[in-house]
């Protein structure tokens, strides 16, 4: 792999803000976008016709994490981008995967932010399967965090954050103090 290749992956609570900064890399600073999210929604489409939490769940289970992570892998291989970002990195054998696929290219990201704040936007997306309650959304965190078991999942994200190599803390207030924030990340890493 060339030196000039750079692969950002993101870990983060629901809401945290990794999937804006995944899209402000992509559209202002030319990354390329990989999703374990997006992979899950394709085979959830292709099999069951939906997208909402419960069936992406359900996908997650069935392929297993080291199938998920062997095409997250390929996916970002495939790139001919010398600038990737890896999105939703929620467990170790993802990060594993992925870091001995590309380091040193790769740095390790994580996002940050505010329960409350995290809350608010949750209720402003509204998307289908999302927690309706304060209550169900903390037993979200939990479960996210690994601190609650789930025969379904096997969300880390507490020990994903004890291995990043950077925090964006994202108590943004606008998409343009986001923003400044992702170009702060970058100088701090040396990308262009």
């Amino acid at each position: 792999m060339s030196k000039e290749r750079r692969i950002i992956g993101l870990t983060g609570l629901t809401n945290a803000g990794k999937g804006e900064i995944a899209r402000i890399l992509h559209e202002s600073h030319g990354f390329e976008p990989v999703s374990l999210s997006a992979v899950l929604k394709q085979v959830a489409e292709e099999h069951y016709g939906a997208v909402e939490r419960g069936t992406l769940e359900r996908v997650y289970k069935e392929l297993g994490e080291e199938t998920l992570a062997e095409r997250v892998v390929l996916l970002a291989g495939k790139s001919e981008s010398n600038k990737i970002v890896i999105d939703s990195i929620r467990s170790i054998k993802l990060l594993d995967a992925v870091k001995s696929a590309f380091e040193p290219d790769f740095t390790f990201v994580g996002v940050a932010a505010p329960r409350t704040e995290r809350f608010s936007r949750l209720q402003k997306r509204a998307r289908l399967g999302d927690p309706q309650s304060w209550e169900e959304f903390i037993q979200l965190d939990l479960l996210q965090l690994g601190d609650v078991s789930s025969e379904l999942l096997g969300y880390q994200v507490r020990q994903c954050f004890s291995r990043v190599d950077v925090i964006v803390r994202n108590n943004s207030k606008s998409i343009v103090e986001l923003e400044q924030k992702v170009v702060k990340l970058l100088d701090k890493l040396g990308i262009k």
